[in-house]
């Protein structure tokens, strides 16, 4: 008789674990199906994000198209859209540390906010072409591409000279910078591998640079939104370790060296706030976001080393 309670008593323990291993597996299996889905939404985004990039670089690289929109007087709805279009990638880069730390729900939130601000910057954009009366279809202009750059060259020259000597000293690592993407010895080279995207990019990234010292000799660098920028500096630190994080996860030893490159960026970035030098932490800390950028696509690649352009 006691022996059979015993029995018993054992079955019913074992029911127990059981019944406690099913619900942990169940638990697990479900938590396990919500990230799936989060990721699967921040690529989604990814995707978005790249499409409305591929279409700002487009439109930067062609000078014509850039003064036709000013022209038409669309020129402050455009950089509204190039600022609102920044947000939602800093959004985006927010939701993969969310994603990481394990917030699912703030993760999708903010990936969903950077979706819809991807969703509509095309849009606005494709509003402003057509009402700049331009087609996308007709503003890549490879052999027009050098000819723009000496162009780009022309307004640095323009900004030296009507620059005060406190502001020129303000934004010249910003036009020495510039300076370095229009170098046309290197553009050459690049058109003639037919590499024209790459090119558009290098004078995409230029005028990005150019608008920003117009923008510093307006406002002046100690009118900047201090707390602004060092909340995005805290943005490009997370998501530099995200990246770092991936980079050990896939034993990609060949990234290092240019991860070690974003971080001392960053600390130039935090130097330079604190020292009241906006221009160059603003510099420095595109830079290092460019950087990141570079090492995240190289991530998605095959494994190995990269060229100086990340394998273009």
């Amino acid at each position: 008789m006691a022996r059979n309670k015993l029995v018993a008593a054992g079955m019913l323990i074992s029911l127990w674990v059981m019944a406690a291993l099913i619900t942990m597996s169940i638990a697990s299996s479900a938590q396990n199906i919500k990230e799936q889905r989060v990721e699967r939404f921040l690529e989604v985004a990814e995707k978005a994000k790249d499409r409305v990039e591929r279409l700002i670089n487009i439109i930067y690289s062609n000078e014509t198209v850039l003064e036709i929109i000013e022209d038409t007087g669309l020129i402050d709805e455009f950089n509204g859209n190039i600022t609102l279009f920044n947000n939602g990638v800093d959004k985006l880069n927010i939701a993969h540390t969310l994603l990481e730390e394990g917030d699912l729900a703030n993760a999708i939130g903010n990936a969903t906010e950077a979706f819809k601000i991807f969703r509509d910057v095309y849009k606005s954009l494709h509003k402003i072409l057509e009402e700049a009366d331009l087609c996308k279809c007709e503003i890549i202009d490879a052999p027009g591409l050098i000819e723009a750059m000496y162009r780009a060259l022309d307004r640095i020259e323009r900004i030296r000279e009507i620059a005060s000597p406190e502001a020129l000293e303000a934004i010249e690592g910003i036009l020495s910078k510039a300076e370095e993407y229009l170098d046309i010895e290197t553009a050459m080279e690049l058109l003639s591998e037919g590499r024209v995207n790459e090119t558009a990019h290098r004078l995409a990234e230029a005028n990005r640079l150019i608008a920003l010292a117009h923008s510093l000799l307006r406002k002046k660098a100690q009118e900047l939104n201090i707390k602004r920028l060092t909340s995005y500096i805290k943005i490009v630190e997370k998501f530099c370790d995200r990246i770092e994080r991936q980079i050990n996860r896939l034993k990609r030893e060949d990234l290092i060296s240019k991860l070690d490159e974003a971080k001392a960026l960053i600390n130039d970035a935090k130097e330079s706030l604190e020292n009241g030098d906006y221009s160059s932490a603003i510099l420095s800390i595109i830079n290092a976001r460019n950087l990141l950028r570079e090492i995240e696509i190289s991530l998605r690649g095959p494994k190995g080393p990269q060229g100086p352009h990340g394998g273009g």
